[in-house]
């Protein structure tokens, strides 16, 4: 069972931990989104999650961090191949400069307020 290689395998710290802080980018990314839609400054490109988002902000957010979170548990469980390590920094580094983004949004958007 994957599950099973999953617990067996957090010995990796610090592949693990890179993946909880991509999570946990990923859930700042919804919130900031849905924040920053709800105020007019900002838009959903992606057009499933548009659609989402325009059906409910707690689907949208719970199915963004699901999806997020899935795809780095099937790259943690192949971490033993390389391409699983890399996707999980990869994300974590694009979710980091999304981060960025949304910090810049609300600086430049907000700072008038």
């Amino acid at each position: 069972m994957p599950w099973q290689n999953l617990s067996r395998s957090i010995n990796d710290k610090k592949l693990f931990t890179l993946m909880v802080i991509c999570i946990c980018l990923s859930a700042f990314d919804g919130l900031a989104t849905i924040y920053h839609i709800y105020h007019g400054v900002a838009s959903e490109l992606n057009p499933l999650m548009h659609y989402l988002l325009s059906w409910d902000e707690v689907v949208f957010f719970f199915v963004k961090v699901f999806v997020t979170a899935a795809a780095l548990i099937i790259c943690y469980i192949k971490q033993d191949q390389q391409l699983g390590r890399i996707a999980i920094w990869f994300a974590t580094v694009c979710y980091y400069f999304i981060f960025i983004y949304h910090i810049l949004i609300y600086r430049l958007a907000y700072s008038s307020h």
